[in-house]
């Protein structure tokens, strides 16, 4: 419950966090005492609309206290969190905030820890505590979540910017005390008096960290109403004030806070990022495969875990880029079986799992060979949202591929008869009396399985139908994301279908983990009826199942599989699975192999070949179909006849980055209840570029407003990245030239808005002649700007450029994020004795030329004033050492543009920088460039001296003991190094006023732009 008296976007955010961060079956009220503000009312209403939030307007303001007792009395049989209109929650805030409410009996009420609370504030407390950006408090509260600080600390008062109240209490406590606490402040530290009078505790939940703007809530009269509020609560309560302080003086704070300093620090020098954790069982095959590929290409974005489970042992990795690495191992006693549903003891490791490694959201690859729905309960009520993947027919029934006992596919529905079907493993053989009895006990703990889970995921549209079949009542949560794989293939593919083959049988390579769904009958009637006209070859695990006039090449690992097909050299891969296979990696390394694919009608390999062709597929009861296809084909080679060798289009071919930004979008948005705009975009590779235009201004867009998924163009172009987009944005050059025709091409024909982005001259020089003129309409970003519906740009003078080419342009300047370049810890070095001034500057090796121009001003410097040693820090730039500055390497794990300003943060300290030099040519291309070095300068808290060139220019006179701006002489250049000072840090924020990437009316107007709203 959200008690609201105006504030606009501040109630904005924090609604938005909280349906962000809170599980659907949690309602969310918004109590709104008759604001008058318009802006306010506006927000209300959207958010109303979109169907997650209730509000209920009260005719005439009733004052903060009752407007909270009548929110109260809505539900009487929930507990209800009290939070304040002017908080920004994070990830898990609520499943934590309960998990602290139910580990006592007796506990009333929880508060949460923030960096503007109060007595709650830490480190310090009583103050407003800086812990960076409020627009990315995810990274903050990650901070705790990640944290080995203890679960609980027990407190004489909650705190009602945050207070979660058990329905037990309040029916015993009452509500809050309106007569003496009518407009808020003090009701609280009442009500939690009379709650332990009564017998119940008040407990911190000091993992849980909530930013409160503080007083935005309340207004005006804020000091008054909390010194009046005090004063009764002590005449109510008189030990209350000494109770307060002794906690906030008492070990277990003092503890907290020490520890929260340690970690404020630790904090500023990294990124926070969300946990997820996998759900599979110890196995090969696709799955796991496909699960490291998502990892990996995730891995910049968040950090992944792996829960393996078998019957006698589960497991917890983690996944970085050295692999796996265990971190704990519980055996269950007794080992699981299928019969398993609910099995406390593994709830209680599951949760120990969640909560200790702060894991935000579980992705269920597979859920056999453990208890079905317990992991999946401990989930729900932690408040961790659930992602099911279904890469079989598991939840449908135990068979797995749903075959009965004379291996006849069922579709879910029981065939006649009682005979035992077809259970592939030993923990699914332990289902007794499955077939029309035991079934039925299996669906009903399915589908408390598939009620707990966000998102359903299936890959193809067969294994949708199947489910839809089955389960029509969650066809709404069902996502569809199709596998990628970036498969390599070194020694190139098998043989091309316009190639001659030499002489000898057709061959036809079977690769398979072989059992019986995988068609071991269909192969042995095949081997039987077509040798030796067709020469098999068989590759996988238990290939003695095989007739043994087949080739028999044993088991092979993944990355084995091009080295073995080139080798045999076949002329189709055939794959005759008995039951509707839900995917198949063997399908796709088949056809970038270039072999075309002879399979059953079932499932996702036929709706592949039917999608893209390179094969084809036969009615899986009528095998003499393709025996007659084989025996056909086997006769071409005698008769010099080309084989039927049908290619596929290349859409099949799909990137694992377009899968993992697929799963990205579906995480971020899981608790979203409708479908905000999606921006596809194709990124620069240059990292600041990447960050300053698009990544920090992205992140500042709440995903119920807008997503931004990232583009794989050749994808794109080939038709495998078919997401639904409402924008499609391209940074400068990121578009391969070879590309751009096509990729335009498909732009305009599925009537998607574009977007060009550029923030550096790329373009043509201008040309005089006709032929120079006809080759600049040639050029690549000009026909991108040309058919663009936006074009977006840094500077003025970057729009007066293309300008010139009849492109009009919108300019949006660069920005800076100050949070990260100032997130320094540490001592400052120690000054050499005498007079002294360190520089620093920094850039990419293109700046090279501005470096070497900068050279003989530094010497002219020194030579002017010998008795003052000046030391240039140069980063990036150069190649190698020079006599006249020093190198400074940044660490490969900074690389990144955020982790890179907060290495240069820290760096300020060590080296003790006085100011910073931004020297740059004079040149077209300089020109149209940004002034974002002026910024990340003034970001970092350092002066700096600057070229009176293109960007720079507009700097002179303004901010001079901050910004020095000279012309590219020697002895100008001299002078003002001399004069760098140490400007106050409120002179330097001056500066930065309205360049700050924190300035939400620059993101809307951003956004607007690209949406074209």
């Amino acid at each position: 419950m959200i008690p609201v008296f105006n504030g606009g976007t501040v109630v904005e955010k924090c609604i938005r966090s909280v349906i962000r961060h809170t599980d659907p079956s949690v309602k969310i009220y918004v109590l709104d005492d008759c604001s008058t503000d318009s802006l306010t009312i506006k927000v209300l209403d959207e958010l109303a609309a979109q169907g997650r939030v209730h509000v209920i307007h009260n005719e005439h303001n009733v004052g903060y206290t009752k407007n909270v007792n009548q929110g109260l009395g809505i539900d009487v049989h929930s507990d209800v969190v009290l939070l304040n209109s002017d908080t920004v929650v994070g990830p898990r805030w609520l499943g934590d905030l309960r998990a602290v409410a139910y580990s006592g009996e007796k506990v009333a009420a929880v508060s949460a820890i923030s960096d503007n609370a109060g007595a709650m504030s830490i480190p310090e407390k009583g103050v407003f505590n800086d812990w960076g950006d409020p627009s990315d408090w995810d990274r903050v509260a990650r901070e705790f979540l990640h944290s080995p600080l203890p679960f609980w600390g027990r407190i004489p008062t909650a705190h009602g910017f945050c207070m979660y109240l058990r329905r037990e209490a309040i029916e015993e406590v009452g509500l809050f005390d309106e007569v003496s606490f009518p407009r808020g402040y003090g009701e609280e530290n009442d009500w939690s008096m009379r709650a332990i009078h009564a017998g119940w505790e008040c407990r911190l939940a000091t993992r849980v960290m909530v930013h409160h703007a503080q007083g935005a809530s309340f207004g005006e009269g804020r000091a008054e109403l909390i010194a009046s509020a005090r004063a009764t609560v002590n005449e109510l309560h008189p030990g209350y004030s000494e109770s307060v302080r002794s906690w906030m003086n008492s070990s277990m704070m003092s503890d907290l806070r020490d520890r929260a300093a340690e970690l404020l620090d630790q904090s500023r020098q990294r990124l926070a990022k969300p946990r997820v954790m996998y759900v599979l069982h110890f196995a090969g095959g696709g799955t796991p495969e496909t699960n490291r590929d998502l990892m990996t290409q995730l891995a910049a974005r968040q950090d992944s875990y792996v829960l393996l489970a078998k019957e006698s042992e589960v497991a917890l990795y983690q996944f970085d880029s050295s692999g796996m690495r265990r971190l704990l191992t519980w055996a269950p006693d007794p080992i699981f079986a299928i019969q398993d549903a609910w099995r406390s003891d593994y709830a209680e490791f599951v949760f120990r799992v969640i909560w200790q490694y702060g894991i935000e959201l579980v992705h269920i690859r597979h859920l056999i060979n453990q208890p079905l729905t317990t992991l999946p309960i401990v989930c729900k009520r932690l408040g961790v949202p659930v992602i099911l993947s279904t890469h079989d027919f598991y939840y449908i029934c135990p068979t797995v591929n749903l075959l009965d006992g004379d291996l006849q596919y069922c579709g879910g529905v029981c065939t006649p008869g009682s005979t035992r079907c077809f259970l592939p493993n030993a923990f699914v053989a332990g289902a007794v009396n499955l077939k029309h009895q035991w079934i039925n006990v299996w669906r009903e703990r399915a589908s408390e399985v598939l009620d707990i889970a966000a998102k359903v995921v299936v890959t193809t549209d067969s294994a949708e139908g199947v489910y839809a079949r089955n389960y029509p009542s969650y066809t709404s949560k069902v996502v569809k994301i199709e596998h990628g794989r970036d498969i390599a293939s070194p020694g190139g593919t098998a043989r091309r279908p316009a190639e001659s083959r030499g002489d000898g049988p057709i061959r036809v390579v079977c690769p398979a983990n072989w059992a019986p769904h995988k068609g071991v009958g269909l192969v042995n009637a095949l081997i039987a009826e077509t040798h030796p006209l067709v020469e098999w070859h068989i590759l996988g695990g238990r290939s003695d199942l095989i007739d043994d006039r087949a080739v028999q090449h044993g088991p092979y690992k993944r990355e084995m599989f091009g080295e073995l097909v080139r080798a045999i050299d076949p002329d189709y891969v055939g794959l005759f699975s008995i039951w509707p296979e839900t995917y198949s990696h063997t399908l796709t390394e088949a056809w970038s192999l270039g072999v075309p694919v002879l399979a059953t009608d079932l499932g996702a390999i036929a709706d592949r070949i039917r999608m893209h062709g390179g094969g084809r597929y036969f009615d899986h009861a009528k095998p003499d179909e393709l025996v007659r296809f084989l025996i056909e084909e086997a006769r071409k080679p005698l008769r010099r006849s080309p084989l039927d060798r049908p290619v596929p289009k290349p859409s099949f071919r799909r990137s694992a980055k377009t899968m993992a930004e697929g799963y990205r979008l579906m995480y971020e948005a899981v608790h979203i209840p409708h479908r905000a705009p999606v921006v596809g975009y194709v990124p620069s590779a240059g990292r600041g570029a990447r960050y300053v235009r698009l990544s920090s201004r992205m992140a500042r867009v709440d995903a119920g407003t807008c997503q931004f998924k990232e583009i794989v163009p050749a994808d794109y172009v080939s038709g495998s990245e078919n997401s639904e987009l409402d924008c499609i944005l391209v940074q400068r050059d990121a578009l391969d030239p070879a590309l751009t025709d096509a990729f335009l091409d498909r732009v305009q024909k599925s009537n998607t808005r574009l977007v060009f982005e550029l923030d550096d001259d790329l373009l043509p020089s201008e040309a005089d002649s006709r032929e120079l003129r006809d080759q600049a309409v040639r050029h690549p970003l000009l026909k991108i700007a040309r058919v663009a519906d936006a074009v977006v740009v840094s500077t003025e003078a970057l729009a007066a450029r293309l300008g010139r080419y009849g492109i009009a342009a919108s300019v949006v300047p660069n920005l800076v994020d100050h949070h990260a370049w100032r997130a320094s810890t540490g001592t400052p070095a120690a000054q050499p004795t005498g007079q002294a001034t360190r520089l620093v500057y920094w850039g990419t090796r293109s700046h090279l030329p501005d470096l070497e121009m900068f050279r003989d001003s530094l010497e002219w410097a020194r030579r002017s004033a010998p008795e003052t040693k000046i030391e240039l820090d140069v980063v990036g730039v150069a190649d190698a050492d020079g006599t006249w500055f020093n190198r400074l390497i940044v660490p490969e794990e900074f690389h990144r543009y955020e982790l890179f300003a907060r290495w240069m943060a820290q760096m300020k300290v060590e080296r003790g920088w006085n100011g910073a030099i931004a020297p740059l040519e004079s040149s077209v291309f300089n020109r149209s460039k940004s002034d974002i070095k002026v910024l990340e300068s003034l970001a970092l808290g350092i002066p700096i001296v600057a070229s009176n060139v293109g960007p720079y220019a507009a700097w002179s006179g303004k901010y001079d003991d901050v910004v020095q701006v000279v012309d590219n002489n020697e002895a100008d250049w001299a002078r003002a190094i001399l004069r760098i000072g140490s400007p106050a840090i409120q002179r330097v924020d001056e500066a930065l006023d309205g360049r700050l990437v924190t300035d939400e009316s620059e993101t809307r107007r951003w956004l607007s732009l690209v949406l074209g709203q």
